[in-house]
């Protein structure tokens, strides 16, 4: 797998928070797989007893070029290398689903349908100038997964998630039922859960009504319905206040432009 992006630099190397995804990437090529199994055994009510502990992925090294971590699998004592399972097939229908989404091109009839929903976890935290690169074994180049390519997998099945950062109003708590209302900034109001950590946040952050009310920024995983609008929070990592100073700043980089060649003769206009 190769992540591309500002983020994955290689002076910078590979932000922990993205390891997330070869966990999602994971649990994906094991649901594949257990559907591929269960279709080609349809006497069959379930997997074999430890069937999903048959794949054990191991990041061995991170190569240089943006972000690779190299993914090996280690085969069970008892099994043969070269003799190709449900794993290995799951691993390359997933990448030819993402080829094929990619060419504007249905996903191929061996993918399981039921699985188009776990793409939901992968990709999650991908900004859109981000990409992951699927290689097979052995090969120089694969399919990339975008977050355009994650929409048009999941999009047309249900809803999806997306890690989002948005400013906006804290309106209304329900301690009963823990969770709150968010009023976005210039958009709409969104119901969000809440939990021990961020009870005191949300509950500092609602004020009387009429009152000024803090502006705070919410960091979570947002619901969005298949025309891209969010529709709740699913959950909420942290919640700040933003100050006035943090405003005047955005409003001052917003308003400013500079011409080309401002720095030292380079530089494009802003």
């Amino acid at each position: 797998m190769q992540f591309r992006g500002p983020r994955f630099d290689d002076e910078y190397g590979m932000p922990v928070e993205t390891l997330g995804e070869l966990v999602a990437y994971r649990d994906l090529v094991v649901e594949v797989a257990r559907l591929i199994f269960l279709e080609e055994n349809p006497d069959r009510q379930r997997v074999p007893k430890g069937f999903t502990e048959n794949l054990h992925l191991r990041i061995r090294q991170v190569n240089e070029g943006s972000a690779v971590p190299l993914l090996e699998r280690p085969r069970v004592e008892g099994t043969l290398v070269d003799v190709e399972d449900e794993f290995d097939r799951a691993r390359d229908l997933i990448a030819a689903a993402v080829d094929a989404v990619n060419r504007h091109e249905h996903v191929p009839s061996g993918f399981p349908q039921q699985a188009l929903v776990l793409f939901n976890r992968l990709g999650r935290g991908l900004l859109d100038d981000e990409s992951i690169e699927l290689r097979p074994p052995s090969a120089e180049a694969g399919p990339r997964y975008t977050t355009w390519t994650r929409r048009a997998l999941i999009g047309s099945q249900s809803n999806y998630q997306q890690d989002v950062v948005l400013s906006g109003y804290v309106t209304e708590v329900d301690a009963d039922r823990m969770s709150f209302q968010f009023q976005i900034d210039a958009g709409p109001s969104v119901q969000a859960p809440i939990d021990l950590v961020t009870f005191e946040e949300v509950k500092d952050a609602l004020a009387p009504s009429g009152a000024q009310r803090p502006k705070v920024a919410v960091r979570g995983a947002g619901v969005f319905d298949r025309d891209d609008r969010m529709v709740r929070f699913d959950s909420v990592q942290e919640l700040v206040e933003e100050s006035a100073e943090d405003d005047e700043l955005a409003e001052a980089l917003n308003a400013a432009r500079v011409e080309a060649g401002w720095f030292d003769g380079e530089g494009d206009a802003t």
